[in-house]
């Protein structure tokens, strides 16, 4: 294999393009059975979904929001590791709301195998999702 280049399958940009459209039976179709997303949101919980739970998981957030787009804005790949910049726009109560999240992505014999969704700008993410951030202490 060489280097910088994901075995056979798609490639992260379209895998996340059909997650994107919606397309979600051609988005599980290029993940493996095992995978698990951990979702980190604004705060210091982290959300785990397999891969059965995935198109409920997006509905329900589609759902929440009213209105929900996302669009893949960058991927930066590296031998079995990719890095995926997604952009979502979303309105609730006729405020549109926007922020982006960075996906590690690791794959597995051509096939997304470990997905980590995490905002890059938590108070987007909390406003967006009218969430109230709170202040965490963490040790040095």
């Amino acid at each position: 294999m060489a280097q910088g280049k994901v075995q056979s399958g798609p490639s992260g940009h379209e895998l996340f393009d059909a997650f994107a459209a919606g397309a979600l039976d051609r988005f599980l179709a290029g993940c493996c059975d095992d995978l698990v997303l951990t979702v980190r949101g604004s705060g210091s919980l982290t959300t785990l979904v397999a891969k059965p739970e995935i198109a409920s998981w997006y509905r329900s957030m589609r759902e929440l929001a009213g209105t929900f787009r996302s669009e893949v804005g960058l991927v930066l790949s590296e031998d079995r590791t990719q890095v995926v910049l997604l952009r979502h726009s979303l309105v609730r109560g006729s405020v549109e709301y926007q922020y982006e999240t960075v996906n590690r992505c690791t794959f597995r014999d051509g096939a997304l195998a470990a997905w980590f969704s995490h905002p890059v700008r938590a108070d987007d993410y909390a406003r967006a999702w009218g969430l109230h951030r709170r202040t965490e202490r963490l040790p040095a």
